[in-house]
């Protein structure tokens, strides 16, 4: 068991750097009186998250370098407690988005680059080239870094190598439309359950406010238990100290070897970006079936007709891509989609759409396989059928025994470009994963 916080900071533009080490000397000492033993920090808390160039950052009245580290290192000694911090890395004129890990001696034991960019990011960083935890105290702590919360192989990397616990500094942008409101999917649900999916804590700190006009944060910085457990989550709109015991332990990933060199080494199939809609029919019923619309349905332009709430083709083993009507759809079931690999090696194969069949009672993962691929899931949660868009949304869903008849935009499907310069299919670095324990 170790006592862990999340310190969610005020959004500062670089010309406030100043002031940020101030609210992170501040936010520091207030988890060690708390009695953490680890505190998390927000992703590039310093100087600052939106560089605007490299130029601009260059030219900024900044800490850099080794000046940063020194730092770092004479606050953690301070306090005596460890710290997992955002800061930008450079090296030879190469700036990383990086997190820091110190013990609580103030040295440095593990530095992690962000492998998977975000908009902007790609004008002013270079992707890092390895995922590997960081040998602690308290065990091997996996770093990842805000946008890299998307890609399940970051995750399973760490979980193959023996990580006990994930620090996540982050730095999420407020994704709801309206004025006054806050959204993200990594707080919304992807954390929650990628925590429950890999059976490890999960500490994010994130930023609140606003840097400029691209960068505004949502907060909702979070801890969460191995079991996908919410232990604390702060307001979106506030600085915040969150405080939670968590166990750790490794609970080791194993995948077979032919799957981790399938994963490593399949190239994406990238759906038709000008696929027609589909009108599906999702159904309730003990067969499980998918198949071209019924006759039944014709007067309704149902396309597919598919009954998510029993196993597909009796005892399905495998995964499986099949064509109905225009559409590339993968198979797979309740099981099957509790863990990323069937769904991902589906997307990449072309996938436009996924039917899970069986009753999953975790909506949450259903959402992550949608938003991780970017394709459409049909699924059951409970005494309800889902249908659940690209972005992770639930599009349509019913809980009783009349059809659910749905059209589907399939050219989202093919719409893997999920921010400016953030293609999820460009942004996977199979080279920095290790999916294999030997």
């Amino acid at each position: 068991m170790i006592t862990v916080a999340a310190a969610q900071l005020p959004a500062r533009p670089l010309a406030q750097a100043a002031a940020a080490l101030a609210d992170i000397a501040e936010a520091v000492a207030a988890a060690r009186h708390a009695g953490a033993d680890l505190v998390v920090l927000p992703e590039c808390c310093y100087p600052a998250y939106w560089l605007g160039s490299k130029d601009h950052y260059y030219q900024a009245d900044i800490l850099r370098g080794q000046a940063i580290e020194d730092w770092f290192t004479n606050l953690a000694r301070k306090h005596g407690i460890a710290i997992a911090a955002g800061i930008v890395h450079e090296h030879d004129g190469v700036l990383h988005d990086a997190a820091i890990f110190l013990d609580k001696s103030g040295n440095i034991v593990g530095r992690h680059f962000k492998t998977f960019l975000w908009d902007a990011e790609h004008d002013w960083y270079e992707p890092g080239r390895q995922v590997q935890p960081v040998e602690t105290e308290h065990g091997q702590v996996g770093l990842l870094v805000c946008a890299e919360g998307r890609g399940p192989e970051i995750f399973a990397s760490h979980a193959a190598q023996d990580a006990g616990l994930l620090a996540m500094p982050t730095a999420w942008v407020n994704a709801a439309p309206e004025p006054g409101r806050y959204y993200n999917p990594q707080p919304d649900f992807l954390i929650p359950a990628r925590a429950s999916e890999f059976g490890l804590p999960i500490v994010c700190a994130n930023k609140f406010g606003q840097e400029c006009a691209e960068a505004q944060f949502c907060g909702m910085s979070l801890i969460v238990s191995g079991e996908g457990e919410v232990l604390s989550k702060a307001p979106p709109d506030q600085p915040a100290l969150l405080v939670a015991n968590v166990r750790i332990g490794p609970r080791r990933l194993v995948l077979p070897e032919v799957t981790v060199r399938k994963l490593l080494t399949i190239q994406p199939t990238l759906p038709p970006a000008d696929a027609r809609p589909l009108r599906v029919a999702v159904l309730a019923g003990e067969e499980g079936n998918l198949h071209d619309g019924s006759a039944a349905l014709a007067d309704q332009q149902v396309q597919m007709v598919v009954r998510p709430d029993a196993t597909l083709l009796h005892k399905m083993s495998d995964p499986r891509l099949r064509r109905v009507a225009h559409a590339a759809i993968g198979m797979i079931t309740a099981r099957q989609a509790t863990s990323f690999v069937c769904a991902r090696l589906l997307a990449l194969e072309g996938a436009q759409v996924l039917s899970v069949a069986g009753t999953l009672n975790n909506l949450p993962i259903l959402q992550v396989r949608a938003v991780e691929n970017r394709v459409f899931v049909i699924g059951s949660t409970g005494n309800r059928r889902v249908v659940i868009a690209p972005t992770g949304a639930v599009l349509a869903e019913t809980t009783d025994a009349t059809p659910l008849i749905v059209e589907l935009d399939l050219a989202q499907a093919a719409a893997k470009l999920v921010a400016p310069q953030t293609h999820i299919w460009n942004e996977r670095r199979p080279a920095a994963y290790c999916l294999s324990c030997t």
